[in-house]
């Protein structure tokens, strides 16, 4: 039983709707499914049209692209670039000795940092920095835009 439920739990959404709509159909066509469940001749239209519908939506949902729609979406528009880390809370003494090593190649110091004193790379456009320079800015989490 508990090997079903896990195959059930496994088993994608539309393939279950269109099993469930072929058993549906079968229902209303024979009326029973053996002696445990019959169908009244009232109900076998009701059937009919759960049938149908169920194995109609299941039918679509396959034919479906693979992938959802927020996923297409991505595909379809440029991925957002993210935030660079917002660096002006941080204390020297807070950062890793790599994110300092990063600071210390934009001319930053333990001192420059307390004092808020900016080195020349501050003020420099991303184009104009050296390869050293925007491996630092690149690695401290900066998009070329951001710098």
């Amino acid at each position: 039983m508990t090997e079903t439920i896990k195959a059930l739990g496994d088993t994608p959404i539309p393939t279950m709707l269109v099993v469930a709509g072929i058993v549906f159909l079968l229902l209303s066509v024979a009326g029973k499914l053996s002696t445990h469940l019959v169908i009244p001749e009232s109900r076998k239209k009701q059937a009919l049209l759960l049938g149908l519908l169920m194995l109609g939506a299941g039918v679509v949902l396959n034919l479906q692209p693979v992938g959802s729609a927020k996923e297409t979406t991505a595909q379809a528009t440029p991925e957002a670039k993210p935030l660079a880390m917002n660096w002006d809370d941080k204390t020297w003494e807070g950062m890793t000795p790599e994110q300092r090593g990063h600071w210390a190649v934009l001319g930053w110091t333990e001192e420059s940092w307390k004092l808020g004193t900016e080195p020349a790379s501050y003020s420099k456009e991303f184009g104009a920095l050296t390869a050293a320079e925007k491996a630092a800015v690149t690695a401290l989490g900066y998009a070329p835009d951001q710098w």
